[in-house]
């Protein structure tokens, strides 16, 4: 068995936070780094301590320079390098020791560009030169082009064939090892639903639903 998770791009509260692992299978979370370039929301960032207290795993998501869609588009190999700067500094902010993973959050689909390799090699070599360890939160069509870069990258896919969306779901979440859907050991977590809603105790909360083979994705 796996671990299940969910990410919310805004926190969504200490209540419902010190709620879900009681009340369902969730037992760890995406912790949006903020602000970056793409991510303006600071929201999750005083939160760490209060998290692991209440026993949550932790998956910091940097949401770096994107090729389409909302948010910031200055992909090169240079922005790269600030980015992953920024990246670390943001979570020794938060509190996240040295050497945890921060996944880069890029959202095209598909092999990845030129632009887009030159990017993420940068990126993930600055932040091992600042002894964190890098990971990449990506399209599962991407995987591929990522892998052929050798940039030896904890990566968290997201499913958009087959995925559930914009739907209601409820406990127990799935929780499946996500080795069971891929051939890649650089495949820590799936993320299987999106915008879908669950019950808090503050009512419903859109969120995706996610599941990893390790209960804590900041871990090297």
């Amino acid at each position: 068995m796996g671990f299940a998770g969910m990410d919310c791009s805004r926190y969504p509260g200490d209540a419902v936070m010190e709620d879900l692992p009681k009340s369902t299978n969730l037992v760890w979370c995406g912790f949006y780094l903020g602000p970056a370039p793409s991510h303006p929301d600071p929201s999750w960032m005083d939160r760490r301590n209060f998290l692991s207290k209440q026993g949550w795993g932790l998956a910091p998501i940097y949401v770096g320079q994107q090729e389409t869609g909302p948010g910031s588009h200055n992909v090169t190999a240079k922005q790269g390098e600030l980015d992953a700067a920024d990246a670390c500094f943001l979570a020794k902010a938060a509190g996240f020791p040295t050497s945890s993973v921060i996944y880069l959050d890029i959202e095209a689909g598909g092999p990845i560009s030129n632009a887009c390799k030159a990017y993420l090699s940068a990126w993930a070599d600055y932040v091992k030169a600042l002894d964190f360890t890098p990971g990449v939160y990506c399209s599962y069509t991407s995987i591929e082009s990522i892998e052929a870069l050798n940039l030896d990258l904890k990566i968290w896919a997201f499913k958009v064939k087959n995925a559930d969306v914009s739907v209601k779901k409820a406990t127990p979440f799935k929780d499946d090892d996500p080795d069971t859907d891929a051939d890649l050991e650089s495949v820590v977590a799936w993320q299987w639903a999106q915008n879908c809603k669950i019950d808090t105790v503050s009512g419903q909360l859109q969120v995706d639903l996610d599941t990893a083979s390790v209960r804590d994705l900041s871990q090297p």
